[in-house]
Formats: structure tokens, C-alpha cells, sequence
């Protein structure tokens, strides 16, 4: 399993928006960026109890970014090992399942 990581810090295709504006030195757009776009859609659709807005600064998004990208990487890394552990060169459904049953028992 390969998984491309790109130079900017972000993930390939993930808040390219906002990598593009950030080199081309423009304003940022949360109305255009994927990543922002996908937060604002979860927290309508869960409503949390402790928000009394759903308003998030640009700061909050980019550091709520950094660590789905550190989550995302340990779980394709948990599921490749499990992949390959099993025989497979691609992972399914069930290693994912796999790993999210063992997150409670590891730290």
C-alpha cells in the first residue's frame, strides 16, 4: 500500500484551496476549501451540545486538519499491516473494522 504524502505538510488533494492560496499568496476561502467544507457538513449533521456556534476560526480548522491527517496515516498503516499480515495487497472492509475493535486496547 502506498500512501503519497505531499511536500506542503497536506495530504494529495486534501485543502488544495487553500495550499493553492497560501502559494499564490491569496486570502483563504473556507467556502471553497474541501477540508473546511466537510467540517462545517459533520457538525450540522451532529449538532454537538457544547458549540453554541458552529463558527470555527481558520486556526482551529488547519490544526483539526494536521490531526486528521496524523489519524488517517495510523489507520491505513494499522490496515496495511493487517493486509499484508492476511495475505492481501489490498486491505477490506474487514481490517478496517479489525483495527477500530483494537483501538480501545491500545494507547
Amino acid at each position: 500500500m502506498v500512501v503519497r504524502k505531499a511536500t506542503s505538510g497536506f495530504p494529495e488533494g486534501w485543502a488544495k484551496g487553500s495550499r493553492q492560496a497560501a502559494l499564490a499568496g491569496k486570502r483563504f476561502n473556507c467556502k471553497t476549501d474541501p477540508f473546511t467544507l466537510l467540517v462545517m457538513k459533520i457538525l450540522e449533521e451532529q449538532k454537538p451540545i457544547a458549540f453554541r456556534s458552529i463558527r470555527i476560526q481558520k486556526e482551529a480548522i488547519r490544526t483539526l486538519q494536521e490531526c486528521a491527517e496524523k489519524h488517517l496515516i495510523s489507520v491505513l498503516e494499522g490496515v496495511a499491516i493487517f493486509a499484508e499480515h492476511a495475505g492481501r495487497k489490498a486491505p477490506i472492509k474487514k481490517d478496517f473494522e479489525t483495527l477500530e475493535s483494537l483501538r480501545p486496547y491500545v494507547k
